[in-house]
């Protein structure tokens, strides 16, 4: 009698090439002879510091998995003469741990300044000056992220639409091949800014259970990272238009910052899943009894609040694709951010 514990990175997608690195890591202990009749046993085995925590990505279109890092235990059983063998298998979920605090700097206010110049034919047609803020860059699933946005028009062009959009960034690699997507996660959107106008938009993120960052120093085919990036949407030549983006880096991790659930009387952490496509989010336990929680489907650790129910669909919804409002805003009006 044996027990295997393996684990598996493997990327896929429409254009030709996949890679794939299968391991399996067994203990020193050779295996245990069983005497007939009925046995019941206990074992634990050590895990290594350095696996990436599990993870599922999929196409947008069909749902098919385009990239993957599973585990699995699986128990060998076989007769002295070896002609006989029954195995059982099983999938687990792995969670590499992220203490937060081990970078100071994820405490930080973090805030970037942007002023862009627009030209048509060599002429100035002005500047737009926008700056985007976070109260800090780390946070872990249950916490919600504070974001400020401001927006000042000194150009001779209407600034169409806004968008602030929080981001899941997967780049999957496939020998030399490399796939690159993105899944969204949060949106708001704001109104047009007529010249010489400005806007202010504010609004708090709750983050759902998500992977930690950092995927790709210990998995050389998978990386998962994450974005708040602001786009602009400008007038342009000839009736067309222009996108401008700015972004900043955010850092999911397992171990919350000192301090961070300060204004909460009860946290509860657990293990839970997040739903792209309805926004919602499902509890590890709040399964229906006997029922088997889909394979492949990962859970991460979540903070569980005293004013949340886990229940109820997070602020991280997916955003629809709603046109702007027509209602352009005046030099001295903020634009009232609206969620998708």
């Amino acid at each position: 009698c044996q027990v295997l514990f393996s684990g598996s990175a493997n990327t896929s997608w429409l254009q030709v090439g996949r890679s794939e690195g299968p391991e399996t890591i067994r203990s020193n202990q050779s295996g245990v002879v069983l005497q007939a009749g009925l046995h019941q046993f206990r074992f634990e085995f050590q895990l290594p510091t350095d696996l990436p925590s599990s993870f599922e990505y999929k196409s947008d279109c069909g749902g098919r998995v385009l990239g993957r890092v599973q585990y699995c235990i699986r128990a060998d059983v076989e007769n002295a003469r070896r002609t006989a063998c029954h195995s059982r298998e099983r999938q687990i979920v792995v969670i590499r741990p992220y203490n937060l605090n081990d970078s100071p700097h994820l405490a930080d206010r973090v805030c970037l300044k942007k002023e862009i110049t627009l030209a048509c034919c060599c002429i100035r047609k002005g500047r737009i000056v926008c700056e985007l803020a976070l109260a800090k860059s780390g946070y872990v699933p249950g916490e919600t992220m504070d974001i400020s946005v401001q927006l000042f028009n000194g150009s001779s062009a209407t600034v169409r639409s806004t968008h602030i959009t929080f981001q899941q960034l997967v780049a999957l690699s496939a020998g030399r091949n490399r796939h690159l997507s993105s899944a969204l996660i949060f949106s708001i959107s704001g109104q047009c800014v007529k010249t010489g106008g400005s806007a202010y938009y504010h609004d708090v993120i709750h983050i759902p259970p998500l992977p930690p960052s950092g995927t790709r120093q210990y998995c050389q085919i998978i990386s998962v990272d994450y974005i708040v990036q602001i786009q602009i949407e400008t007038t342009g030549t000839l009736g067309g238009s222009r996108v401008l983006e700015l972004s900043l880096p955010v850092t999911i991790g397992t171990q919350p910052l000192q301090g961070a659930f300060a204004h909460c009387r009860e946290v509860v952490p657990c293990y839970a899943h997040f739903d792209f496509n309805t926004g919602d989010i499902l509890e590890h336990e709040s399964a229906p009894a006997g029922a088997q929680p889909p394979l492949g489907q990962p859970v991460y650790l979540y903070y569980k609040t005293e004013r949340r129910q886990l229940e109820i669909s997070s602020g991280a919804a997916m955003a629809s694709d709603r046109e702007p409002s027509g209602n352009c805003i005046g030099a001295r009006d903020g634009a009232a951010p609206r969620r998708d």
